[in-house]
């Protein structure tokens, strides 16, 4: 294909966050570095392009980050590590602050875990959930059960309810979804 400068920096953008930077990459990824490779011959720095998704951020979206670290509960011996933002955070910080990659990304990491489930209270009686997976559980199965969508390693749904209900309804769900991947 002919594209332009443009057009070739915004797919190669695409490609760096839809694979971590190249880390979710499985075995066989050669097409993914191939185009990678193809779209970086028009002078576009991959330096840029990680910089312009890593860097560049305010100083309340790390504090939020170290509050959201904080407040993260290991559930199942660790298998599952659970995290969340309050609506007083939402409040306090505001949308701009959210970095749920990050999150992911530092959570994802530790050892043993297998996934990770971010609770993000949105309004008065309404929750987001985002879920990742590292280690074959499905959570996208668990996300369309209620609603929601996404893939077995990245997925999510919204859920109406009083906090507590919400999250004992989630734990039970994930025990099941424990139970079915071991």
């Amino acid at each position: 294909m002919d594209l332009s400068r443009e057009e070739s920096w915004m797919l190669l953008f695409g490609l760096c966050t839809d694979t971590g930077f190249f880390k979710h990459l499985e075995a066989n990824s050669s097409f993914a570095l191939s185009m990678a490779a193809d779209l970086s011959t028009q002078e576009i720095s991959l330096k840029e392009i990680h910089t312009k998704i890593y860097s560049g951020k305010a100083l309340e979206s790390r504090i939020l980050l170290g509050k959201t670290l904080e407040s993260t509960e290991s559930l199942f011996g660790g298998r599952i590590l659970f995290t969340y933002e309050t609506l007083s955070d939402y409040k306090t910080f505001g949308p701009a602050a959210r970095d749920s990659d990050r999150v992911y990304e530092l959570l994802q990491g530790v050892r043993d875990c297998m996934g990770v489930i971010f609770f993000r209270q949105e309004g008065e009686s309404t929750v987001s959930l985002g879920l990742r997976s590292n280690h074959g559980l499905d959570m996208g199965s668990l996300s369309r059960k209620y609603g929601g969508g996404g893939h077995e390693k990245a997925a999510s749904f919204q859920f109406s309810g009083k906090t507590a209900e919400i999250r004992k309804i989630l734990i039970q769900e994930l025990e099941k979804l424990l139970e079915s991947g071991e």
